[in-house]
């Protein structure tokens, strides 16, 4: 499953190959969406359009599919694959073309189909409208990736009514970050409630010495009725042996607090691995992207060599457009 992050600023999904999607909006807005945000009612039929470009100086197809939103695993949203089964509001669009093929320079408008069904969940529902480019490449080197450029449109649905968010701390484990030499604690974490939010976590580590080591981080969003596993890191190192852990979650609904013992069997120095500059071009998705590469990223950016615009997987099964 494809990582997408949500911009905020952009009203265009695009990608430097020069393939962009924008939402149709209705005239006389002040500034047009990154993507679409749809107040709708159960058993409700609608139509919206996009618009599809190509800044490039070649022809481009792009094949075009709905695809369910889930909760990521360090948070923020991803997008399933266009193979998954889609379980949720990626099965209420329909789009009327299943490809678009865009001449150097040309622009094209595309229409989709939205029904709601009778029978659903109040609250916020999303989706993605997915492009794919019909044309793939490897890297020539030791190291052979295959290359897929996916930009997804976004599509969060309110229903109005559902129970407020709120979030659910169901245990806390001390474990280094994969294989790596930094000490973190996963949290399972959910959100029970019908709305989408951000919580923040917090947890302080206590030694048998009485030594405090404290992290804490704001999260991206986590969707209504979903759960991750989200690893907290800490900086510097941390000694084998037991230690009291106190979470807090705290901005999605009603603080949630846990203690608990935890043990951690090996001395971690809390290093980083050192950087290096593997022959590898540009990732633009790539299918199994270990979860410790996608952190690496967001904590340091040991990678320094590697140009990544990462769509990291995630098994399962904030609503704005990836880019």
């Amino acid at each position: 499953m494809a990582l997408s992050f949500l911009p905020s600023a952009p009203a265009q999904a695009s990608l430097a190959d020069g393939f962009g999607v924008r939402p149709v909006v209705p005239r006389g807005a002040d500034t047009p969406p990154a993507y679409f945000e749809l107040e709708v009612k159960p058993g409700q039929v609608l139509t919206r359009s996009v618009v599809t470009s190509n800044g490039s100086k070649k022809p481009m197809t792009y094949r075009i599919d709905s695809v369910d939103g889930l909760s990521g695993q360090t948070s923020g949203v991803v997008y399933a694959n266009r193979q998954d089964v889609r379980k949720e509001a990626g099965d209420w669009i329909e789009v009327d073309s299943k490809a678009v093929t865009l001449a150097p320079g040309a622009t094209k408008r595309l229409r989709f189909t939205v029904r709601v069904p009778k029978n659903v969940r109040n609250g916020d529902h999303l989706a993605g409208i997915a492009f794919e480019d019909t044309e793939t490449s490897s890297t020539k080197s030791k190291f052979s990736v295959k290359q897929v450029i996916r930009v997804v449109m976004g599509v969060q649905f309110k229903i109005k009514g559902g129970k407020p968010a709120q979030v659910a701390l169901n245990s806390v484990k001390l474990q280094p970050l994969a294989d790596l030499q930094v000490p973190s604690a996963v949290l399972r974490i959910g959100n029970r409630g019908d709305k989408l939010c951000k919580p923040k976590v917090r947890v302080t580590l206590t030694s048998a010495s009485g030594k405090e080591t404290v992290s804490e981080n704001q999260l991206d969003t986590l969707l209504a009725h979903d759960k991750i596993s989200y690893p907290l890191t800490f900086k510097g190192a941390l000694e084998a042996g037991e230690y009291e852990a106190k979470a807090d979650v705290t901005e999605c609904g009603d603080p949630q607090s846990l203690t608990t013992r935890a043990t951690l069997k090996d001395d971690l120095t809390g290093d980083l691995p050192p950087a290096t500059t593997p022959s590898v071009t540009t990732i633009k998705e790539s299918s199994g992207l270990p979860l410790w590469a996608a952190i690496l990223i967001a904590v340091g950016g040991a990678l320094t060599g590697v140009n990544l615009l990462l769509w990291a997987q995630r098994r399962r099964g904030r609503p704005d457009a990836s880019a």
